[in-house]
């Protein structure tokens, strides 16, 4: 119902928030965005790193809310949040009290910092009284709508077994695709049978050991799950990657 642009700009002075609370006035129940917190504030001369700042935040706030409106503002995270793993609301540039003046935030970050093609976004939302949610996002073909990927717990999880297998010897490679090609749990001897096709087996040889002492080492790796199995012969599967 109404736009300031860089030809028609808008800042939070006392007249811009009068003018503000009018058009909110006349239009009630609106959905005011505000792009972005920085650029609406920069003319107040006020440093974002003040608790002054926090104070412009609740001067739009007012404005809307009075009117039943809702101010959705645009800030930006410091430079190093996504790289330091800070998404949460110390993310955010300036002033910790910005923060703590909004009901709800959501922060995006890139998924991989040194990556910024990567179509996969973070996104953190925490608000009052509200469920803390971090989650992996990607923007579809489209350019328009965004999908959810998994929960971010999950994304590490997968980046962590990732780079575990990049350091596999030979002879674990060889046995968790073993175990990763079949559909049910495996015995020892029946891991021996497919990765070594051929060569007879004996429990107690050296060779046969070094093939448990590899699936123990799998399961530290939290790449092998090792069952009981029944009379003493535990079974063996590959962990469903996350």
């Amino acid at each position: 119902v109404r736009l300031w642009d860089s030809h028609n700009p808008w800042a939070a002075t006392p007249e811009g928030i009068a003018e503000l609370r009018q058009v909110c006035a006349d239009h009630p129940g609106s959905l005011v965005l505000v792009d972005s917190f920085a650029k609406v504030s920069e003319k107040l001369g006020i440093d974002e790193n003040s608790r002054e700042a926090a104070e412009v935040l609740t001067d739009i706030e007012r404005a809307c809310i009075v009117h039943g409106c809702t101010p959705l503002v645009i800030h930006h995270n410091a430079k190093a949040a996504g790289r330091v793993g800070i998404v949460n609301g110390a993310a955010l540039r300036g002033n910790g009290a910005i923060r703590a003046n909004a009901s709800q935030l959501l922060i995006l970050t890139l998924i991989d910092p040194d990556n910024p093609k990567d179509p996969r976004r973070r996104l953190v939302t925490e608000g009052r009284g509200t469920e803390f949610i971090d989650s992996v996002i990607q923007l579809e073909d489209d350019g328009r709508n965004w999908r959810h990927v998994c929960e971010f717990s999950e994304h590490r999880g997968a980046m962590k077994a990732a780079k575990v297998r990049e350091k596999l010897t030979e002879r674990q490679v060889e046995v968790l695709q073993v175990l990763e090609g079949s559909s049910e749990p495996l015995t020892t001897a029946q891991v021996w049978a497919q990765a070594y096709p051929g060569k007879p087996w004996d429990k107690d040889s050296n060779d046969s050991k070094q093939l448990a002492r590899t699936l123990d080492q799998l399961r530290g790796k939290e790449l092998a799950i090792r069952h009981p199995g029944t009379a003493n012969r535990p079974t063996w599967s590959a962990r469903t990657a996350p």
